[in-house]
């Protein structure tokens, strides 16, 4: 309840500071923790009249009372209203004796002989009516207080109290049960309105829009809306049960001010950002529909119906990524300045932050990524090559941005960063430098009492008789070294088959083992003792015709 006062009092310095000396003398025997009589004599130029506040008991507003250098405004109302409190509850009867009597101070309101509040000339000023007028008013006011605030605390109070709680509990079940039992129908029921909308979007858009995204888009609308009714609902009915009790009634004004203020300022904020946010999704649905576009002309590019010079087949993919990679930048770029929130002090610092984390953590990345491309264009290696990088040796199956995928010769995925690639020296068993193919090369010891000729026909014959060997070229032979106790034959022939390498050096050293137990010639290394009686010559196995 608010009560406009009038009248404004001036003092003269003299009589100011002659009252001002006798409160500060009283004041051990006012009893002011039980009144705010002190405050009644103080009318200064440094206590301004926009000091006041309001008398609150229960949640419930009663009046205003202007406030002092020596007592604020705020505490004025917090003794007052602890005043109040204390007078009702001395007594369970249902009735109060409030008095207006002309106390040390001023005018002073009592309940039931204990001051509660004095009136000053500043309270009727700032009320707007005269102090008369405003005694009476705030005595009515406090009488009709306390008799509320014993009988809400009595036993028939609390019994209706509770009894108005359990009869506004069931119908909030009631309504929860229905919001929670037709949820899914309602969802399901806007599924189909939308799908039947939406029949002919995919060909009409040829793809670019789809049916399922609308539909998405349409059943979390529908949950937030009602989420939004569950919880105004809920909030109505928590503020209805908090003000059912005296109790927790101040909850209940407070209530809205916790949930239902904020609620409508974001309300007033997305409408007030409507504009903004309305152009963001307008870029973003012509951003998702121009890289539609560019996916159709990469596409046609992988087929062969749109041909550039220079440009390879195997560049279609990685290129089209980066591409859609810049559109998006240039997406953030242009939508950021509307992003609501977007100009505060706190979303610049989490920017802030964010781009320090990811400067200062993407240095491998980077490092990473820009290999990605270097392999990725400057033809090294390419998908199905067979390469060896380090230790391991294998086909390429990917090359991504950031890595590239080997599948191993033993079948295993091996996941090679792509900076790796460029920091290491890469064997290409499938790029062939000329027509003459790849030089596979083994080394064996022979003694120095086999002639020369014959074993070079020896390892010329082993070499032929390997698959995918090359007859022309046809396979030659060097002197490694003459060693200690052998002379060191390389064998040197050549293929075209670079992926089946590890099988074609195989068959060539069984080959070179046939055909020197065939001819009794025995093989020196790996390492030499002494010369047997018999040379160590593994015997040729008879094979019946198949």
């Amino acid at each position: 309840m608010k009560i406009t006062n009038g009248g404004k009092l001036y003092l003269s310095s003299f009589l100011k500071w002659l009252l001002l000396a006798n409160i500060l003398a009283l004041m051990p025997i006012a009893s002011y923790a039980q009144t705010d009589a002190t405050v009644a004599v103080e009318d200064r130029n440094d206590a301004p009249l926009a000091d006041v506040a309001t008398v609150i008991v229960d949640g419930e507003p009663l009046f205003d009372v202007h406030g002092y250098s020596v007592a604020p405004a705020q505490e004025r109302a917090d003794n007052i209203a602890e005043n109040i409190i204390k007078a009702a509850e001395s007594s369970t009867k249902p009735t109060v004796k409030i008095k207006i009597i002309d106390g040390e101070f001023g005018p002073t309101i009592t309940a039931d002989g204990a001051n509660v509040t004095v009136i000053t000339l500043a309270d009727a000023k700032h009320e707007g009516m005269e102090p008369e007028l405003l005694e009476k008013v705030q005595a009515q006011v406090i009488e009709e207080t306390i008799l509320k605030y014993r009988s809400d605390r009595s036993k028939e109070g609390q019994s209706k109290s509770i009894k108005q709680a359990l009869l506004w509990t069931a119908p909030f079940l009631l309504i929860t049960f229905l919001l929670l039992w037709g949820r899914n129908r309602v969802e399901n029921g806007v599924e189909a309105i939308v799908l039947k909308l939406s029949a002919n979007v995919d060909a009409a858009s040829r793809n670019i829009i789809q049916s399922s995204f609308i539909v998405t888009i349409a059943r979390t609308i529908v949950r937030l809306i009602l989420f939004g009714i569950f919880l105004s609902i809920l909030n109505g009915y928590l503020s209805i049960l908090f003000s059912a009790f005296a109790q927790t009634r101040h909850i209940s004004k407070s209530l809205g001010a916790y949930v239902t203020a904020p609620i409508f300022e974001m309300l007033v904020n997305a409408v007030s950002h409507l504009p903004n946010i309305i152009l963001v999704v307008l870029l973003f649905i012509l951003t998702r529909y121009f890289i539609k576009l560019t996916r159709l002309v990469f596409e046609n590019i992988e087929s062969g119906n749109f041909n550039f010079v220079g440009f390879e087949r195997q560049w279609t993919w990685p290129t089209f990524n980066l591409v859609r990679f810049f559109i998006w930048i240039m997406w953030f770029v242009l939508a950021f300045p509307y992003i609501p929130g977007s100009d505060s002090a706190a979303f610049k610092g989490v920017s802030i932050l964010l781009g320090v984390m990811v400067s200062m953590g993407s240095n491998s990345v980077v490092s990473n990524l820009l290999a990605g491309i270097f392999v990725i264009y400057r033809r090294s290696t390419s998908i199905g090559d067979r390469i060896k990088i380090g230790e391991y040796v294998g086909d390429v199956v990917a090359i991504k941005l950031m890595e590239t995928h080997l599948k191993s010769i033993k079948n295993e995925l091996v996941s090679i960063p792509n900076v790796m690639l460029m920091n290491s020296d890469v064997i290409n068993y499938t790029s062939q430098t000329d027509d003459d193919g790849l030089l596979v090369n083994t080394i064996v010891g022979i003694g120095y009492e086999e002639p020369q000729a014959k074993v070079e026909k020896m390892l010329v014959e082993a070499a032929l008789r390997t698959a995918y060997v090359e007859k022309t070229p046809k396979p030659f032979i060097f002197r490694n070294a003459l060693a200690d106790y052998a002379v060191n034959y390389q064998v040197n022939a050549y293929t075209k088959c670079g992926p089946k390498l590890p099988l074609i050096m195989s068959d060539l050293h069984a080959n070179i083992l046939d055909v020197f137990n065939e001819n009794k010639v025995q093989i020196m290394t790996p390492s030499y003792m002494a010369d047997p009686d018999d040379p160590k010559i593994a015997p040729t196995p008879k094979v019946k015709p198949a």
